[in-house]
This record gives C-alpha cells, sequence and structure tokens, in this order.
C-alpha cells in the first residue's frame, strides 16, 4: 500500500483525522484533496469528519471500505463551516479528479448543523445530495430534486 506524501500540504496534517485513518486512505485521494484545499480561499473551512467509519470501513461495497485490508479506502468525508464555503468547495471539486461529490445537508458536527461533503476517486462521476425528507438524490436520476435541494440551504 502506497503512503500520501504529507509535504504536499500546509492545509491538512493526518492527526486531523481520527486515528489509523490518514494511513489508511488512498494516497490518490489525499493528494488531491490537498489541491483541492489549496484551491479555495482559507475561509472555506474543511475538518474531517471525528468518525472512523466517514473514511474507513472494513467490509461492504462502499468506497469508503478497505475489504478487509485488501485495499486502501478512497473516500472521506469532510463538515464544512457553512453553506457558502460548501458550495465554492462543491464547485472547485467538480472541476478537479473526485469521481464522487455528495453533499449532506442533515448532518452535524459538537451538535451543530454543518454541511458535509463526501468526495470519492471512482472512475465515473457521480453526484448526490441527502437531506432528511428526500434521503439520497442523484443528480443523474432526478436533477430538478438535486437542484430544488440544494437552493434551499442557506
Amino acid at each position: 500500500m502506497q503512503n500520501t506524501d504529507w509535504s504536499l500540504t500546509s492545509k491538512f496534517s493526518s492527526s486531523e483525522w481520527p486515528s489509523g485513518v490518514a494511513e489508511a486512505l488512498d494516497p490518490k485521494l489525499m493528494h488531491e484533496l490537498f489541491r483541492l484545499r489549496g484551491a479555495v480561499p482559507d475561509s472555506c473551512y474543511m475538518v474531517p469528519s471525528p468518525l472512523f467509519a466517514a473514511h474507513i470501513r472494513n467490509e461492504g461495497n462502499s468506497r469508503h471500505s478497505t475489504k478487509k485490508g485488501t485495499r486502501q479506502s478512497d473516500a472521506t468525508d469532510l463538515f464544512m463551516g457553512s453553506w457558502k464555503a460548501a458550495f465554492t468547495i462543491w464547485g472547485k471539486a467538480i472541476e478537479m479528479n473526485f469521481g464522487g461529490i455528495g453533499l449532506y445537508t442533515d448532518t452535524q458536527l459538537g451538535g451543530k448543523r454543518r454541511p458535509m461533503i463526501h468526495l470519492d476517486m471512482r472512475d465515473d462521476r457521480l453526484m448526490w445530495v441527502r437531506d432528511a425528507v428526500h434521503g439520497y438524490v442523484y443528480y443523474k436520476n432526478d436533477p430538478f430534486t438535486f437542484l430544488k435541494i440544494l437552493s434551499q440551504q442557506k
């Protein structure tokens, strides 16, 4: 398994992820994440989810899954400080090499509602939004509802 080159960023440190997570994340994902963080203003706050399973899962078909240690996870979930930052980060992520980009409207960090973004390195682009009413809404299946949910975020 490859290692992440942390010298490529001054914006993140491995200690921001839960213990044991940073080493199990695919360097391709992390290096793209470093590029993303460097491409948005410093005011666009991003912090990795404190939940281990938001980055690493031992089993399952999720991009987070290491398939019992046979692969590195190529997905991570990050909280953002505001919807203004979320839309800036989302817009930049779309221009980059991320395959999966999901925005979550129903998540909390430290007991406060905060937008969260899922980023992964799948080969094909897949975008979704999740809210408490509709669950997961994929752009390719229902662009109207996808955009409607996003337009309601403040």
